[in-house]
């Protein structure tokens, strides 16, 4: 027997769901493919080294906004990069040729070799919970807050 019971089970969380905790907003908001890949970009990023890039390009609509990100996951030769689709489409069959398209086309440069690592698909969610805990369970972290803003992963631990 526990007193107490933390439900931290992820988006699909079957907890919040069984307690009935009540929920606004939607899933499935907007489309994102992820690309790890790997390709020196020094010359673009050496003189400002940073974690995460805001990059402004022509079809990098991620979550509606115009723009794309480039995540440094090693220093300075392993990325991540993510892309926007449009959900009303359907999920895109996202092959090597096709990853390495959305990195050049990201980078604006066709000629840096890149070798890609992998690829995901995911959708940006809006939905949050309006009451955290029922008696003794209490939930927290993706279960209660679906809401990447902006694709900036992470922040369902912030405060909004």
């Amino acid at each position: 027997n526990a007193k107490y019971l933390i439900g931290a089970d992820g988006a699909n969380s079957r907890i919040v769901d069984q307690v009935g905790l009540p929920v606004e907003g939607k899933m499935g908001v907007s489309g994102s493919i992820n690309v790890v890949f790997e390709a020196d970009l020094t010359k673009y990023v050496g003189h400002r080294p940073s974690v995460l890039y805001w990059v402004i390009q022509p079809g990098s609509n991620v979550g509606g906004l115009g723009i794309g990100v480039i995540r440094m996951v090693r220093p300075w030769n392993k990325w991540l990069c993510i892309w926007g689709y449009d959900i009303a489409d359907g999920t895109p069959a996202v092959d090597e040729a096709h990853a390495r398209q959305i990195v050049h086309s990201l980078l604006g440069d066709a000629t840096i070799p890149v070798k890609i690592e992998s690829t995901s698909t995911w959708t940006v969610n809006d939905m949050y919970a309006t009451r955290l805990f029922d008696k003794r369970v209490f939930c927290m972290g993706d279960a209660v807050h679906r809401h990447p803003p902006t694709n900036g992963l992470g922040s369902n631990t912030s405060i909004q």
